[in-house]
């Protein structure tokens, strides 16, 4: 597993994330673009949004390499532009850049 620490505080909010399968915890990975979509939607507090948004089909090339239950955290992260989806491909498996993490981190500050 991939677990994501979240920032938010909130007791209703569970502490870790596990963002894939594969039950092992390996702070020393990269994080890739899918930990980064369910770690900013969290951390911004829309995790309510995610969750209604789960069920809706993601218009993306690769939405079948995006977990059901992730797909909404997706969805949310584009949505708010934490994230951008390049040529209609999401790349959820790519490491995620410093560039794409410095967007993120304003595109959340604006919220």
């Amino acid at each position: 597993m991939i677990f994501v620490e979240s920032v938010q505080s909130s007791p209703a909010g569970a502490l870790f994330t596990d963002a894939t399968p594969g039950g092992q915890f390996r702070p020393d990975d990269f994080a890739t673009r899918l930990v980064a979509a369910v770690a900013l939607v969290r951390a911004a507090g829309l995790q309510p949004e995610a969750d209604a948004a789960a069920s809706q089909p993601l218009l993306l090339n690769d939405a079948s390499t995006i977990p059901a239950a992730m797909r909404g955290y997706v969805a949310v992260a584009l949505s708010h532009g934490f994230l951008t989806a390049d040529n209609g491909n999401f790349r959820a498996a790519s490491s995620l850049s410093r560039a794409e993490l410095a967007h993120a981190i304003v595109a959340l500050s604006k919220l």
